[in-house]
Formats: structure tokens, sequence, C-alpha cells
């Protein structure tokens, strides 16, 4: 995902290392990259701040009628686009889960119709991800339903990148699916950082996450190399202290 100006200022809470890592850092990918996309949204229709307001307050019934009147008119491609898009950062925002499902439907109508839409496979990719993350962190699905969650979105996430392989944000989201499925495939994961980092070089997700998956490979030298590149480059990253304080204890995975 592209790197926007965020449209509102979100203080992030600091999280302790067991218990927030992996929470705060798919938060920002999954809720700072929706906001980040959304200010281009309100943007692009020079909305007022009134309407900017209302709309992050939908009621369901107007939820409601948007996903009807889309189900009314299978075949108008932008609408469903857009309100499938519009759903998803919605959804993600409000870390609703059924509303993410509906909009990924949505956006899998529109797929059906224009099956070279790089936006609206990032939008499904991000769906899935969404979904999966949200289930693991409540414990609300079994494992297998939350590793085909993730599966499902690296499906999408590659699709896209057959349409532009050059997205090194999108390339760092597929490593996310290994890093966060269960059982973590630790291996792939760090494969994929890795590709994202040939793309940037200082792509911040991926080598903030490259930290902790060469520490759970047992690879605490390259480990340290991919943290001194953190410090270096983002010397402001909240997982810095977090990151170094891990690096001190055995690795917990061979």
């Amino acid at each position: 995902m592209n790197s926007k100006s965020l449209w509102i200022t979100i203080a992030v809470a600091v999280f302790s290392f067991i218990g927030g890592f992996l929470f705060a850092n798919t938060f920002n990918r999954g809720e700072l990259d929706t906001l980040r996309a959304e200010n281009e949204r309100l943007k692009a229709t020079s909305q007022t701040n009134t309407n900017q307001q209302a709309e992050q307050n939908l009621t369901p019934e107007e939820i409601r009628a948007k996903i009807d009147e889309a189900d009314r008119n299978p075949g108008n491609f932008d609408f469903q686009k857009n309100l499938g898009i519009a759903l998803y950062k919605y959804g993600a925002f409000k870390q609703d889960v059924p509303l993410l499902k509906e909009a990924i439907r949505i956006l899998q109508r529109a797929d059906g119709i224009n099956t070279r839409d790089r936006d609206i496979k990032i939008a499904l990719g991000n769906g899935f991800f969404d979904v999966a993350y949200y289930d693991k962190t409540a414990r609300t699905a079994t494992a297998d339903v939350i590793t085909k969650n993730f599966e499902e979105a690296r499906k999408y996430y590659d699709q896209s990148l057959a349409i532009e392989p050059k997205d090194a944000g999108v390339v760092t989201d597929v490593g996310l699916t290994y890093f966060l499925g269960e059982p973590a495939d630790y291996k792939k994961a760090a494969t994929e950082l890795e590709k994202a980092l040939v793309i940037d070089p200082k792509h911040e997700r991926a080598i903030q996450f490259l930290v902790e998956t060469k520490w759970r490979l047992g690879a605490n030298d390259e480990a340290l190399k991919y943290l001194n590149d953190l410090k270096a480059s983002f010397p402001n990253n909240r997982m810095i202290g977090e990151l170094t304080s891990m690096l001190t204890r055995p690795p917990s995975a061979q």
C-alpha cells in the first residue's frame, strides 16, 4: 500500500511486547493505511468537515440501504467497486468483521466483472487479511479458518502483484500473511519481506517485521542487522525499544 498523509492524528499506545507487539503493528497496517486511503477519497470528493464527520458515523440502516442497492444492480461495476472499497475502509476503521465480509462479497462481484482492476485486488486482500487478523486476536474462529482467510488475502495480493510487481507494500503484506498464519511460516515470511526490500530498501514495515522474523528463525545476527537499519532509517519507530529488548532473549524458533 502506498504511504499517504494521515487525515486524522492517532495516538498509538505503547504496548508491552508479549501482549501488544503484533497488535500494534498490524493495527498500523490495517487501520492507519485505511485512514491514509480514506484521506485521498475525502480530498477527491471535497467534502465538508461536517460531511466527513457524518460519514464516520453511518447508521446500520444507511449501510444496509447501500448494500441492498448494490445487490439490486449487480452489473454496475463502478457502483460495486466504489461501495465495496468504501465499506472495506469503514469496516476496517470500525473493526467490524461482518461489515468487512459484506465488503468482500461486493468486491468479489466487482472482481468478477473486471478481473484486471488492481484496486479491487488489493482491497480484497486487505479485507481477508483484516478478517483473519480480527478473528485471530479475538479468537472468534478456528486456526484453520484464520489461516484460510490469510491464504485468501495472499491470493488477491498475488493477483495484484501480477498486474504491478513493484509494490513493496503489497509484498510486505504477503509476508505478513505467513507471519500471522496458524501455524506461522517464518521462513516464507522472511523470503517475502526480503523481496519487499529489494523493491524498496527503506520500507519501514518490511525492515521492522524482519527483525522479529529473523529472531524467531534463530538468525540473531541478521535480526540485529535489520534492527540497526530500522534505528538508522526510522529512529522514531515505536517498536525499537521492544525489539531491542527482544534480541536480548533466546530466539523462540530455530
